[in-house]
């Protein structure tokens, strides 16, 4: 394969730079300007106000195009502070926000002295930092005054003074000089303002606003058109508290801000309390905080933690904070009641049934057993030890539904780990046994419909644990008495009965339920028998349910189980555990061909997904096992099973889990990378950057343009893109990312076309970008704000996402029409969609991988193929570029068939900004 090309520039920086840094000062009228200026310092109690009026003053008196102060934060970041521009001069405002100091080495290179440094004409950078070059052009910089700003001998910041007179510039430096330690003084007073400031408005646990962020809100119109306030209260915050001490407590509060940033992207969140946010919606459709909303109440029912939501929208004027937060907190109060009334259900229709009732039973007293009762001794508990004489299958109970006390019978009171016979709101302590959040719900609904429907029987199904730990199946029937008009309901009797061996099967899977696993596993123990498991578990389904429907998760989950038995019948033995996890026990002939068998089962899964037409990846997480006694009980066993599901399930780049050294090592490491992704991007994306992948002209074989990748770099070394991409989908990072992945591909090309006029940068959108709210009017603005020529930016989309995100893209692509962005199609699944894409009306290029190519079986169909596909798209006015070409073979295929752009043989892997800069200097300007 051809040479990579080197993208050096010439290292030219130690060559003489105090030629034309260290300008001699000379200046008459110097000392005037100095005390003005010191008038203006000293004469305002506001920082800020000094700053601005300063810098007013000198812009004016030296005629300056912009001033700028930048200021460095926490060590890491610069920002734009301060801004004062000339009349008819864009001012810069965000371009410069949160920039790492790192990406400004080459200003600390050029202008290492803390002193005055006067840059007579930007030229001069050209020649030896080419970034800096290309920097400082993108803000129309023709010459420059610069103070570095050091404090404790830090670097802090930076006085820049833009294009001032050539004439006075002598005396620019002399009075920067002379203002040196004031505005130092200034400016570190300032900071430290700041920094106290950020101290008070901020929640130091979470990081979220707190209360005084939230007080000039108060008691005043909002000048916002719209606002919708969603308001959050964490459930159960002091019992965690009181039972696991603060520590964990403040652990349920982090995550439950996680949960509510993930959610809900389009407010500001502030913690109100200890266990209640609030989040507010300036100028938001209603639709969009409905939306996040209901994605909120989603992510809580699937979350371990409660949290009651409501939320309140209004656009009428005066928009007053106060009455909004008042209606968001009854609806969130309303959503807490019905959370708690679930689990008290016979509580609240005992206080509702009130006393103006006939509580008294419609009872016919010539039935034989009232007759019996009225003349005959009679002795209830003897009559129920009776009943339940060597019954351990049925278990009884009876209770006053006024009163919500129970009587249960011993051997119910002894297998179910009851304190007592008699029990205080056996419904709820009972519904507390039961396993599957979903079972609980129906459960929950089925009481409910009881009571509220004046039923006098029910019959439910449902798992439940026992007191030792063992889940089995059971029937739970009864009935219920009310009063004469049916108003109050007086009395409740049932019967619980085990039905193992009738529910031994998961009717959707049809794998064997959990019970029979620990039935299995006991046998193996038993025999002395090693035992290999293969745990799993299925991804994506709350997005199948939500975006196909239920009944088409169903189905797949039917049609995996089905061809699993089908194909590994003999082999191994599957069993439903709960929810989408899943395991198999290995036959012990089989033990060996352990990872053959899940390579089968990953296989399967993968290919039922594709045929709903399902290409997330993974689409399943794996981990193997083995159990021997020295494992613990069979029930301890599966919980272990529960746990390293769980761990699978969080570590998607791994093939498969499993308990050894090794494996915990990655484990840990991954859960470390995982919570420092998080802290990074929450942090001004912190240790991100984007590199450009170069695409050439097969003719000129010249630079025509590029493709922006994000990279992150975990302790110190970059990670693996197939390792990221998946890791910041799975956290739900990736529309975040995505943006600003975007914002500095714009900003880049801003800089880039000083180098070269006409290079064509391309982004990436992502599922996640492209269904995220605002994301069209965030390109829109970005491109605006960072004055990016028409025609010199491509939004790349895969070609899936134009066929299932249609609204999504149709919306894009008009705001792309409007922006003068043109589009570029990839990732074909086949080479008919390929062609189909081809006559895509707002697709200008389309890029098709070699790997698509290489699925044909001659030299002569791919050759045939590639004519085709380049014919096409120039017969509909589009460009092809090749991709991922890699040999000398396949690129002269290239440039022979027409293809206009070639990927990855000239430049196989991407350059660093810095580099790109220096090459495209070096080649000078690229023709289209």
């Amino acid at each position: 394969m051809e040479q990579n090309r080197q993208a050096n520039a010439p290292n030219n920086e130690q060559n003489d730079m105090q030629t034309f840094l260290a300008t001699p000062a000379v200046c008459p009228e110097g000392d005037e300007v100095v005390g003005q200026c010191l008038q203006i310092l000293y004469t305002n109690l506001e920082e800020a106000t000094a700053m601005e009026q300063m810098m007013d003053y000198l812009g004016k008196q030296f005629s300056c195009s912009r001033i700028t102060v930048f200021l460095v934060r926490d060590g890491k970041w610069m920002n734009t502070e301060f801004e004062w521009c000339a009349c008819g001069v864009a001012p810069l405002g965000d371009q410069v926000k949160s920039d790492r100091i790192e990406k400004l080495g080459w200003f600390q290179r050029v202008f290492a002295t803390p002193e005055v440094s006067i840059l007579p004409n930007v030229e001069m950078v050209k020649t030896f930092s080419p970034e800096a070059y290309a920097i400082l052009k993108s803000r129309q910089m023709t010459s420059a005054a610069f103070l570095p700003v050091v404090l404790r001998e830090n670097y802090a910041g930076t006085f820049s003074m833009e294009n001032p007179n050539p004439e006075k510039m002598p005396t620019v430096k002399y009075i920067l000089e002379k203002l040196t330690p004031y505005i130092k003084a200034l400016l570190k007073r300032y900071s430290l303002f700041r920094q106290l400031e950020s101290m008070s408005f901020h929640d130091p646990l979470t990081g979220a606003y707190n209360r005084n962020a939230l007080s000039e809100l108060y008691q005043r119109p909002l000048p916002m058109g719209s606002v919708g306030v969603i308001f959050c209260d964490v459930s159960g915050l002091k019992q965690v508290n009181d039972t696991q001490g603060h520590e964990a407590g403040d652990e349920m509060i982090i995550q439950s801000y996680r949960l509510i940033r993930k959610n809900i992207r389009i407010g500001r969140i502030y913690r109100m309390g200890g266990d209640e946010f609030l989040t507010l919606c300036f100028d938001a459709a209603k639709e969009d905080v409905e939306k996040d909303f209901a994605n909120l109440k989603q992510a809580v029912a699937q979350n371990k933690y409660h949290i009651a939501v409501g939320y309140a929208w209004s656009n009428e004027t005066p928009l007053m904070l106060e009455p909004l937060i008042a209606a968001a907190d009854h609806e969130m109060y309303r959503d807490k009641q019905e959370y708690y009334s679930t689990r008290d259900y016979f509580d609240r229709i005992a206080k509702e049934a009130g006393q103006n009732h006939n509580t008294l039973p419609d009872v016919n007293s010539n039935t034989a057993f009232q007759k019996y009762l009225k003349n005959y001794y009679f002795d209830a508990e003897v009559l129920l030890k009776a009943i339940t004489i060597n019954n351990t299958n049925q278990f009884f109970f009876f209770g006053d539904v006024q009163k919500n006390y129970f009587y249960i019978s011993n051997h119910m009171r002894d297998r179910f780990g009851f304190d007592s016979n008699l029990i205080l709101n056996l419904p709820h302590h009972w519904e507390q046994r039961i396993c599957d959040p979903e079972c609980k719900k129906i459960n929950s609904q089925a009481v409910e419909s009881l009571l509220g429907e004046e039923q006098e029987s029910y019959e439910l199904l449902h798992q439940v644990e026992d007191v030792h730990g063992n889940r089995v199946w059971v029937h739970n029937s009864g009935m219920l008495q009310w009063n004469a008009d049916k108003t109050v309901p007086l009395f409740l009797a049932g019967r619980i009965t085990l039905r193992d061996k009738a529910y031994s099967v998961d009717q959707i899977s049809g794998f064997k339920k959990d019970y029979k696993a620990l039935i299995q596993l006991e046998k193996m123990q038993a025999q002395k028998q090693p035992a290999e498991v293969i745990g799993f578990c299925l991804n994506h389904f709350p997005k199948i349910n939500r975006a196909k429907s239920t009944y088409q998760g169903n189905m797949l989950l039917y049609h995996i189980g089905n061809r699993l038995q089908t194909k590994l019948w003999g082999k191994m033995t599957f069993y439903r555990l709960d929810g989408v996890s899943f395991m198999a026990i290995i036959a012990p002939e089989f033990v060996e061909e352990r990872f053959a068998l899940m390579k089968e089962i990953r296989s399967i899964i993968e290919e039922e997904y594709k045929a709903i037409e399902v290409y997330d990846a993974p689409a399943a997480n794996f981990t193997v096992l083995s159990y021997q006694k020295a494992s613990g009980t069979p029930q301890e066993f599966l919980e272990i099973v529960y746990q390293m599901i769980d761990t699978a399930r969080n570590m998607p780049t791994m093939p498969y889990v499993e308990v050894s050294e090794k494996q915990r090592e990655e484990i840990t490491k991954t859960e470390r990378m995982v919570k420092m992704l998080h802290q990074n991007v929450q942090n001004h994306m912190e240790n991100f950057r984007i590199v450009i992948q170069p695409a050439v002209f097969t003719g000129t074989k010249n630079l025509a343009g590029g493709e922006s990748l994000v990279r992150w770099s975990y302790q110190g070394k970059d990670v693996l893109p197939n390792e990221l991409l998946p890791m910041l989908e799975k956290e739900g990072l990736l529309a975040q990312v995505d943006r600003w992945v975007m914002e500095q591909t714009i900003r880049a090309g801003a800089q880039l076309k000083n180098c070269a006029k006409n290079f064509i940068l391309t982004f990436n959108v992502s599922n996640q970008a492209l269904q995220s709210k605002g994301f069209t009017d965030f390109l829109k603005q970005t491109l605006q704000s960072y004055g990016m020529e028409k025609h010199n930016f491509y939004v790349e989309l895969y070609a899936a996402h134009m066929l299932k995100f249609t609204e999504d893209v149709s919306h894009l692509v008009a705001i792309c029409k409007e922006s003068g962005v043109r589009i570029t199609q990839k990732r074909f699944g086949s080479l008919t969609s390929l062609f189909k894409s081809a006559m895509e009306p707002d697709v200008a290029v389309l890029k098709l991988d070699i790997s698509l190519l290489n699925t044909l079986q001659t030299e002569e169909e791919r050759s045939n193929y590639l004519k085709s596909i380049v014919f096409m798209c120039h017969q509909y006015h589009k460009r092809l570029c090749l991709t991922g070409v890699e040999d000398k073979e396949n690129n002269e295929m290239a440039i022979s068939h027409g293809c206009d752009y070639i990927q990855g043989y000239y430049y196989y892997c991407p350059l660093e900004l810095s580099d790109l800069y220096a090459l495209l200097l070096l080649e000078g300007e690229v023709d289209l």
